[in-house]
């Protein structure tokens, strides 16, 4: 055993000697902080100002409930007021499945924009957290959105995050829930889960616990157990499996239906969900 009396202790002085100019600690009262109710992109679900995260197994249609997301927005059915909703995906083609899946859903397409990173060159590139937060942030004010939908999560993080670290994963999704404070918007993230036979969803996301950790909010995406064709089947399970800022919302059930968009003159037919 040490005898921690022995161990010299720092004045106050020489401490403030190691703080930097850019960086120091400062204190609120709590009677200046005013309470706020909290407000919902998605009723009940997904809180404005927040990091929210919708996980569940590859191939259900964690994407496609994102686009049913984005469209009612653009439609103004989730808060009563039509926005807009910045959409950023990795594995899905804006204009073979995503744009696709937003007219099947009867989307405002002039409210949901497609989000690239744009280099000097004129190159694009998808959007890295947390190298592109403070463009994002940009973004956000600019088109006044008020929904983010980030698709997969895991495919947007910087070469420099190492996901299966919960400190590394946090240096892209603390900066990631800042943005969605200070602006006021709602930032849902899809992630995967993993192939572990825990029965409680949030140890099965996959990578670092962070992933479940950093959001306020977790909904889980999952193929309906009551669904009378079974696995096959095509509806699907929405629970809401954590919650900080309210109680958990209902278990909804969705059904993915496919659905042939006629052609047009512009566009030829298309055959989406």
């Amino acid at each position: 055993h040490r005898d921690l009396h022995s161990f010299p202790t720092r004045r106050s002085s020489d401490l403030a000697e190691m703080s930097t100019g850019s960086r120091r600690v400062e204190s609120l009262r709590a009677s200046d902080i005013r309470r706020k109710q909290v407000q919902w992109a998605i009723p009940g679900r997904v809180p404005f100002g927040y990091l929210s995260l919708l996980i569940g197994v590859p191939g259900l249609g964690k994407s496609q409930y994102l686009a049913w997301v984005a469209a009612a927005n653009s439609r103004g059915d989730l808060t009563g007021t039509a926005a807009v909703t910045l959409v950023c995906s990795a594995e899905d083609a804006w204009d073979t499945t995503v744009r696709p899946r937003l007219e099947a859903c009867d989307a405002n397409l002039d409210l949901v924009r497609f989000v690239e990173v744009v280099f000097d060159d004129g190159e694009g590139d998808g959007l890295l957290l947390p190298d592109d937060v403070g463009e994002l942030a940009r973004e956000i004010h600019d088109t006044g959105a008020t929904l983010v939908t980030i698709d997969p999560v895991l495919a947007h993080l910087g070469r420099d995050i190492d996901s299966h670290k919960d400190a590394s994963t946090r240096q892209a999704l603390s900066p990631l829930a800042r943005i969605a404070r200070e602006n006021g918007c709602g930032v849902i993230a899809a992630h995967h889960l993993n192939k572990g036979s825990s029965t409680d969803p949030m140890n099965r996301a996959g990578a670092s616990i962070a992933f479940t950790g950093q959001p306020r909010s977790v909904l889980l995406f999952a193929a309906d157990p009551d669904d009378p064709e079974g696995e096959r089947g095509s509806r699907r399970a929405l629970a809401h499996v954590k919650c900080n800022v309210a109680p958990l919302a209902a278990t909804q059930t969705w059904e993915v239906q496919p659905i042939l968009l006629p052609a047009t003159a512009s566009d030829p037919a298309v055959e989406t969900s």
